[in-house]
């Protein structure tokens, strides 16, 4: 609407490697955290990977989904100390403000992870407790 079409640059061999580098380290980080996922793996150790994953594709939601589940298996089953608990929430939110400031548009997908039972309240079946039992890392802290 009234913008002019640009030409498109030509990328320089240079650009070209850097980007076909960047898609490949995607493609790997990418399928190791889906294969994670789909085995059921949840360490904390595997946060690190989680936001190497959405800082180099923070359109990735089921990264974000992985993610979540991640962080819930995490404080919820963990039998480390409250202080433990308390440092992987700060890591936890600490990478996602990283993630914000990086990409703004990010702060819908990260309000889900540390909120994940928000859209539940509105529903007609989203009880209290229910809400609750979904939003436990936000009440943890």
């Amino acid at each position: 609407h009234g913008r002019k079409k640009e030409p498109k640059k030509e990328l320089t061999p240079q650009e070209v490697k850097e980007r076909d580098e960047k898609l490949q380290m995607i493609k790997s980080v990418n399928s190791q955290l889906l294969e994670l996922r789909a085995q059921k793996l949840y360490k904390k150790e595997f946060l690190d990977l989680t936001f190497k994953a959405l800082k180099l594709s923070s359109d990735f939601y089921t990264i974000w989904q992985y993610q979540k589940e991640l962080t819930e298996v995490v404080i919820l089953t963990s039998e480390s100390n409250l202080q433990d608990r308390y440092s992987f929430i700060q890591k936890e939110l600490q990478g996602l403000l990283m993630l914000i400031i990086e990409n703004p548009k990010s702060y819908l997908e990260a309000q889900t992870v540390v909120y994940p039972g928000r859209s539940k309240v509105g529903s007609s079946n989203g009880n209290k407790a229910e809400v609750a039992n979904s939003c436990n890392r936000a009440w943890i802290m």
